[in-house]
């Protein structure tokens, strides 16, 4: 049986931002179909250390032993992703922030004091 897909999520989130010093949020894309094991983790990191592309460039990988669900990943910068907010750059399909989980920098480091 598979551990549970927020635990593993929320994990996953926090690892992101201890090795990505850039981190400064992260928004977990929940999709219709979240409650399935097959739905992917979708994750899409504001970091201020990526290259600025004009696009949302997200990356596939799949299950591994600590992460066992498929994940998605995508890096943009603060402006970028101002620019997503205010529907000047697009989304992979099916991506909807409305629906998203936000994760601070700030509000990882104040859980793991």
């Amino acid at each position: 049986m598979l551990p549970n897909k927020d635990k593993v999520a929320d994990e996953l989130v926090r690892w992101h931002f201890d090795v990505e010093p850039g981190t400064v949020e992260v928004y977990r894309i929940i999709s219709p179909e979240e409650a399935s094991p097959k739905e992917p983790i979708k994750l899409l990191e504001v970091n201020e250390n990526t290259l600025e592309t004009g696009r949302v460039d997200a990356f596939i990988f799949g299950p591994t032993v600590d992460t066992p669900y498929s994940t998605i990943t995508a890096m943009v910068t603060g402006n970028e992703m101002q620019l997503i907010k205010a529907g000047q750059i697009e989304l992979p399909t099916g991506w909807d922030l409305s629906k998203a989980k936000t994760y601070t920098r700030e509000e990882q480091l104040s859980a793991s004091k």
